[in-house]
């Protein structure tokens, strides 16, 4: 989700920015050794992003500026690349942007101004990931991997699916449905009596993670009761994948995006979205697709 947030992060709804003051706006009079000390902001689960906003510097004055953090009533560190531009006359009435990139809990702004007061403020704008919309971008995210999913006919996640059958095969193999295929949990079947069996892995039949496949073991053959009416075979299995290739993210991003941008249409109207995202899933990268 955190990798969602930050590919939407352009489009961010404003509700999930909210902006912390560190170094309040106006003419700060000079002060030596970074000597203003801005207010603490906590930043603990937020992206922040801190702006330098300066406005005039006086003749010879210029500001520097860094950002400082710690954990409770620690120390304050520098943050490593964490100073802003030297400003002075030359480049004022500018905003500059730092993000914080570390895992401390507080952050504070620190300033020292030199040679005349200037005008300047530094604010923190901090991007919450559990903003309230969160529900609605996971539902996008989740619909945008179903269908990669289906078009892949691949599980990207640890999924446990049922396959059912109205009677035994004829040739001895049953192929599972969509792989990559983790586990077989369980084979069972329910007679017309409704009594069900469970088969045994290895003594009633072995089978093959790689190709998807159960097969009948060595002299065995499928069981002959009478079978119920109506899905008395069930083979429950478990399928998913350790790590997702970065051209299938890539394709879940874009199309997930797609639909937080357009939504309530149809994104079967988008042809050029939807090629792309074809293409994406399509990389060689990947491989073929299961059958």
């Amino acid at each position: 989700m955190a990798v969602f947030k930050r590919h939407l992060r352009q489009d961010a709804p404003a509700d999930d920015l909210a902006p912390a003051i560190s170094i309040a706006s106006g003419s700060h009079a000079i002060i030596a050794a970074y000597g203003l000390l801005g207010a603490a902001i906590t930043v603990t689960n937020k992206q922040p992003v801190w702006l330098l906003e300066a406005g005039a510097c006086g003749v010879g004055g210029s500001v520097a500026v860094k950002l400082q953090h710690r954990d409770g009533s620690d120390a304050w560190a520098d943050v490593t690349d964490g100073a802003f531009t030297l400003v002075n006359e030359d480049n004022d009435n500018a905003i500059q942007e730092l993000a914080y990139a570390g895992v401390k809990s507080s952050v504070r702004a620190v300033a020292t101004v030199a040679g005349a007061a200037c005008e300047f403020a530094v604010t923190a704008l901090l991007f919450d990931p559990a903003a309230e919309e969160d529900a609605l971008l996971l539902g996008y995210l989740k619909a945008a991997r179903t269908y990669a999913e289906d078009y892949q006919n691949r599980s990207y996640c640890e999924q446990i699916w049922e396959t059912t059958m109205d009677e035994w095969p004829d040739d001895g193999d049953i192929k599972l449905e969509r792989g990559p295929w983790l586990s077989v949990d369980e084979v069972a079947y329910t007679d017309v009596d409704g009594t069900e069996t469970i088969l045994i892995e290895d003594t009633d039949y072995v089978v093959s993670l790689r190709r998807g496949v159960l097969r009948l073991a060595y002299g065995m053959s499928w069981p002959s009761v009478t079978l119920a009416v109506i899905d008395p075979i069930v083979i429950t299995f478990t399928t998913g994948m350790t790590s997702i290739p970065a051209d299938v993210v890539s394709a879940i991003l874009l199309y997930a995006g797609w639909l937080v941008g357009h939504r309530g249409e149809d994104a079967a109207k988008d042809d050029d979205t939807l090629k792309a995202v074809k293409r994406l899933l399509d990389m060689d990268s990947w491989g073929v697709p299961f059958a």
